[in-house]
């Protein structure tokens, strides 16, 4: 049951367990208020209108619930509704008119961004429509940094030499560093010149960028895991106060509840040192990686969107840019038969869509994430068994693959969406 208001008070009967919901929606595009977008409720059958402000309000008794918010010229909205905040800012976008695709298709064939038997790919990171690349080559056994235009053209190289580069890793302000079992480098690239500046030891780069995963001009984004793994905490740092401030925290509350009723998985969980005897290692490790795997929820940005993807219970937060809550998305993994679901969300940067994987006997296959009502469509299989790394950057999917019976090699490859 739900009772709509718009402005003034509403009574509800005394002892009536209600949930007050309020909000805005606006459009995407301008900010402004739409009146009259219509709003319903998914396996209900009341419904009412914005005002002419855009604002609303509900009550509600049953969580959680669908709300859909639909207006002629705009894609068609559903929000999730639960209690991780009762305050809405909902956007609506432009209807933009597509042909549904519920067929996977195959896109063009993939092609070597980079290939060859002398060398391996240990790393690599696009970049503002380019590809850094760390290369370990064998004969003369040291490994050099690249940087390739998305044709495959070299723009420019350096031998890194008396280091042993172990990873390329983007830090929350965007730049690319190289990794090394000790120090970290920051790449600097300059016309065909790559440098690497600003050496720190690992312990004091960790300490300060690893858990950072966002930033905008006045925040800094940053994860934490919390409850033994089977939790993540997202907090910002104010760049100019230094306050603190948790947006949210998101758990396994399923397994986590199991963990606890199960007093040796739960002593297993709490022990933080790998044991020494083989026994005692292998209960540890089948415990914190397999029973109760970490929760592998993570934090990314769309547009102007802060986004909260939490894989346990199938769900995206939207956030403003300062922090502020605006709606919840359930992603509808049901939905898609094509294997099990990967949790992991692939952003472009560039053309500011989102896909996430599903996986079956080493074969992926990859769907938009439509962000208006949480369906996957447009699946597309990615050619090569078992790859690595899966990024979108400017249309195409890039990946790391290990040739059948290539020994070491590694190559990178990319496919046109």
């Amino acid at each position: 049951m739900l009772f709509l208001a718009f402005s003034g008070t509403f009574s509800v009967s005394a002892g009536g367990r209600y949930h007050f919901f309020y909000g805005k929606v606006v459009n995407k595009e301008s900010g402004v208020g739409i009146s009259n977008v219509n709003i319903s409720f998914e396996g209900l059958t009341t419904g009412s209108v914005t005002d002419r402000k855009g604002e609303f309000s509900v009550y509600i008794d049953t969580l959680p619930l669908i709300m859909i918010l639909s207006h002629l010229g705009y894609e068609t909205k559903r929000v999730y509704l639960d209690k991780t905040s009762f305050s809405l800012a909902v956007e609506l976008s432009p209807e933009v008119m597509e042909l549904p695709e519920v067929e996977i298709r195959s896109s063009q064939a993939a092609e070597a961004v980079l290939k060859g038997s002398a060398f391996s790919v240990l790393d690599y990171e696009p970049d503002s429509g380019n590809v850094c690349l760390l290369v370990s080559r064998f004969r003369t056994n040291d490994a050099i940094l690249l940087l390739r235009s998305g044709p495959g053209d070299t723009l420019a190289m350096k031998v890194l030499s008396g280091i042993n580069p172990k990873k390329l890793f983007r830090d929350c302000l965007g730049n690319i560093h190289v990794v090394t079992g000790d120090s970290v480098y920051q790449v600097f690239h300059t016309g065909s010149s790559l440098r690497l500046i600003y050496p720190v030891t690992v312990k004091k780069f960790n300490t300060l960028l690893l858990d950072c995963v966002l930033s905008t001009p006045t925040l800094l984004f940053y994860k934490k895991p919390i409850e033994h793994g089977l939790g993540m905490s997202f907090f910002t740092i104010n760049r100019l106060t230094r306050e603190r401030q948790v947006i949210s925290s998101v758990s396994d509350s399923a397994r986590l509840t199991m963990a606890k009723r199960t007093p040796g998985d739960w002593n297993l969980l709490l022990r933080t040192r790998i044991p020494e005897g083989k026994d005692d290692f292998v209960a540890w490790s089948f415990v914190h990686k397999i029973l109760y795997r970490p929760l592998s929820s993570c934090l990314f940005q769309v547009d102007k969107s802060i986004c909260v993807l939490n894989t346990s219970d199938r769900t995206i937060e939207f956030y403003q840019q300062d922090g502020t809550y605006s709606s919840k998305l359930l992603i509808n993994v049901k939905g898609v038969s094509e294997g099990k679901w990967s949790g992991e969300i692939c952003t472009d940067g560039v053309t500011s869509k989102v896909y996430t994987t599903f996986f079956r006997n080493g074969e992926y296959t990859l769907y938009h994430l439509n962000l208006n009502n949480g369906n996957l469509v447009s699946p597309v299989r990615i050619e090569k068994l078992f790859p690595d790394k899966i990024r979108i950057h400017n249309g195409f999917i890039y990946y790391l693959y290990r040739e059948e019976g290539s020994g070491v090699n590694v190559d990178l490859y990319r496919q046109k969406l």
